[in-house]
């Protein structure tokens, strides 16, 4: 089975103008970056939460996997439906530890193996370092101007049961990526 997984900020949403509110001195202020209260400066991007969804709606496993820590669980899914993302229905939201401060290239090589049993996992994020080390690692990746191409790579779907159960109305279980 082909499992989907997104990245969020700067694949499904457009954090820029987040990320500028919150530099400072060519330095990124991450406490300020990471604050719920700040999401209302982001924006959808529409193609790729298009694309999540059309995923979606043909019974495709999806995941999302995101450096945002744990605490932003509510806003984050708050966010995302907000901007007409059926997270309801993703297999499962892959937050970061709230003390865990690596590179993102490293911690979603961690992540993404974590769950590397449910299925072939293709992802989709918009950082070319986190992107080619995950292709280092055996993974199918690819950078988020070319998620696209994530659907016409997919085999058709064999029986609907097949598929794990999705979060859910609710949120469902947070996974990590770390014990």
């Amino acid at each position: 089975m082909e499992v989907f997984s997104f990245d969020i900020d700067g694949t499904l949403v457009n954090s820029y103008k987040r990320l500028i509110a919150c530099t400072k001195n060519d330095a990124v202020d991450w406490e300020c970056f990471l604050d719920c209260n700040k999401l209302y400066m982001d924006e959808p991007i529409e193609s790729n939460i298009s694309l999540m969804n059309r995923l979606i709606m043909s019974d495709a496993a999806v995941i999302l996997v995101t450096g945002r820590p744990k605490r932003m669980r509510g806003c984050t899914l708050a966010q995302l439906r907000g901007f007409g993302a059926l997270v309801d229905d993703v297999l499962s939201l892959i937050m970061r530890d709230d003390d865990d401060h690596r590179p993102d290239p490293p911690y979603k090589v961690d992540a993404l193996s974590s769950v590397r049993h449910l299925g072939d996992l293709i992802h989709c994020d918009d950082n070319v370092d986190t992107v080619n080390a995950l292709i280092r690692n055996g993974f199918r990746a690819v950078t988020a101007d070319a998620c696209g191409s994530l659907y016409a790579s997919m085999r058709p779907r064999n029986k609907m049961n097949d598929k794990p159960r999705p979060l859910g109305r609710g949120g469902g279980q947070n996974e990590s990526s770390s014990s």
